[in-house]
C-alpha cells in the first residue's frame, strides 16, 4: 500500500468518526438530554466547519485518474453502482425503519419522504445524491474543457445554474448547503493538473 492511500485511509476514517460524534451530539441535544449548550455549539461548529468538506475533496482526490482510466461513461457508469446503488438501498432501509419507528422516537417520517428520495434526499444520505451529481458534471467538464476554464464554469454553474434546476429542493436545505462543495472536489485535481503543465514546461 503506497503513503497516499495510506494517508488517505486515516483522513477518511478521522472523518467518519468525526460525522458519527456530529450526529450524535446533535441527536442528544435535540432529544433534550443533559449536554452543556456551550460546549455542544463550540464542537458542533468546529466539526461541521469541516468534515464533509473533507470528504468532498478526498471524493475528488483520484477522479481526474479515474476519468483518464475509463472514460466519462465507465466513470459515470462505476459511480452509478458506488454511488447510487448504496444510496437507494440504504435510503430506503434507514427510511423505513425510522418511519415505522417515528412514533417511538423524537423524529417524525413518513414512508412519503422516504420514497421521494430521487428528489428529496433524506438525513445524510444528501451527501451521496450531491457527489453523484458533482461526479456527472466533473466527468463532463473535464472531458470537454481546459483545466484553466474549468473552474470558472463550476463557479457559474453552482452560483447560476444548480440552485435554478433544483429549486424544487428548496425545502431541503441540507442539498443547497451542499453547492459550495464541489469547490472542494474540483481543487485537488485542478491542482494536480496545474503542477504537471508547470512542471512539464519546466523540463
Amino acid at each position: 500500500m503506497s503513503n497516499r492511500s495510506i494517508w488517505v485511509d486515516y483522513a477518511k476514517a478521522i472523518g467518519i468518526i468525526l460525522v458519527v460524534y456530529g450526529h450524535v451530539i446533535r441527536g442528544i441535544f435535540k432529544a433534550g438530554l443533559p449536554i452543556d449548550t456551550d460546549f455542544y455549539r463550540l464542537s458542533d461548529s468546529i466539526v461541521y466547519s469541516f468534515h464533509m468538506p473533507l470528504f468532498f475533496a478526498l471524493s475528488g482526490l483520484f477522479f481526474y485518474k479515474s476519468l483518464s482510466k475509463r472514460g466519462v461513461a465507465g466513470l459515470i457508469g462505476s459511480k452509478i453502482d458506488t454511488v447510487i446503488y448504496p444510496y437507494l438501498i440504504w435510503s430506503i432501509i434507514q427510511g423505513v425503519i425510522e418511519a415505522s419507528l417515528s412514533s417511538y422516537t423524537n423524529g417524525n417520517v413518513t414512508y412519503r419522504e422516504v420514497f421521494s428520495l430521487l428528489w428529496q434526499p433524506r438525513a445524510q444520505f444528501w451527501f451521496l445524491y450531491a457527489l453523484f451529481i458533482i461526479f456527472v458534471v466533473a466527468s463532463v467538464l473535464f472531458s470537454k474543457l481546459s483545466v484553466k476554464s474549468i473552474l470558472p464554469v463550476f463557479v457559474f454553474l453552482i452560483v447560476r445554474l444548480l440552485p435554478v434546476f433544483f429549486y424544487f429542493l428548496l425545502l431541503v436545505s441540507s442539498f443547497f448547503l451542499a453547492l459550495p462543495f464541489p469547490f472542494f472536489f474540483v481543487l485537488p485535481q485542478l491542482t494536480a493538473k496545474l503542477l504537471v503543465q508547470h512542471l512539464l514546461l519546466c523540463l
